[in-house]
């Protein structure tokens, strides 16, 4: 790390520089000293310094694109909640609802934007309309996923933790759905945070007014984003071969928080690292 007294002692091209030789810059000794902090924290927590492979947050050589199913296998595990749903061939769609309960969401596979290419059906409520959207959606494989459909949103939040070298893991939280383009609305925490960071940066948020209960509304179950956040913090922590999680949207109702859609980047770490 370098650290300076005053930002203006530490000007751009010695940011640059730092930045080239692997070292975090500081403008100011408090922030020095929080992310020092923080490195003890998470040295405690995993017994080892992070050491994430540097690569870029997409997948390239070496790192994969999960998909959604399977990432949130992961997800469902480390204790974040994600709807009931499995993958089926297309003419089992219809038992597969029936497994799961109406109404349902039927999603193509291995889309990463299904919303904006046609690739999910939303709401469906009888085997007709299920049968017939898995026809459609359908891939080469012959395959859909069937999932329980949310209801009661109050808010759609974007969740995302991607690795930032050198400074470590980094938290972003934000309007999620179709809004998290269009708003731009985010704030950035670096890993690890407390319950009172996290509602801090949501009540930074433009969408904060929903979440709070605008005009009358029921307010959403902050408690559980910060659960979903926490879990979330957890996993990137004990797995270290994952790059980049991104939740979108992260559903939140009065009573919950569900990761409604989730894609993960993965590395395979070297087993003597």
């Amino acid at each position: 790390m370098v650290a300076a007294s005053l930002a203006e002692n530490l000007p751009e091209e010695a940011r640059a520089r730092a930045a080239e030789l692997g070292l975090a810059s500081c403008g100011d000794i408090d922030t020095a000293l929080s992310a020092l902090e923080a490195a003890a924290v998470w040295g405690e927590q995993t017994g080892n310094p992070m050491s994430l492979p540097d690569q870029p947050n997409e997948a390239g050589p070496g790192c994969t694109v999960m998909p959604e199913h399977e990432s949130k296998q992961r997800l469902g595990a480390a204790g974040v909640a994600v709807p009931a749903g499995m993958v089926v061939t297309a003419d089992r769609a219809a038992a597969a609802a029936a497994e799961v309960g109406y109404p349902v969401v039927v999603k193509a596979i291995g889309s990463a934007h299904k919303t904006e290419t046609g690739g999910v059906v939303v709401g469906l409520g009888d085997p007709a309309e299920v049968a017939s959207a898995a026809s459609r959606l359908a891939g080469d494989n012959g395959t859909v996923m069937v999932e329980s459909y949310v209801t009661g949103a109050v808010a759609e939040l974007l969740v995302s933790v991607r690795s930032a070298p050198p400074v470590g893991m980094l938290l972003t939280l934000g309007a999620g759905g179709i809004l998290a383009e269009v708003l731009d609305d985010t704030a950035s925490l670096l890993l690890p945070v407390s319950a009172d960071e996290v509602r801090g940066a949501l009540r930074q948020l433009r969408v904060w007014p929903m979440l709070a209960g605008h005009r009358g509304r029921p307010p959403a179950a902050v408690d559980a984003v910060v659960e979903a956040v926490s879990a979330l913090g957890a996993l990137v922590r004990d797995d270290r071969s994952i790059i980049e999680v991104e939740i979108n949207p992260l559903i939140v109702t009065p009573q919950c928080a569900v990761a409604a859609d989730a894609l993960m980047l993965v590395a395979e770490v070297p087993e003597n690292d």
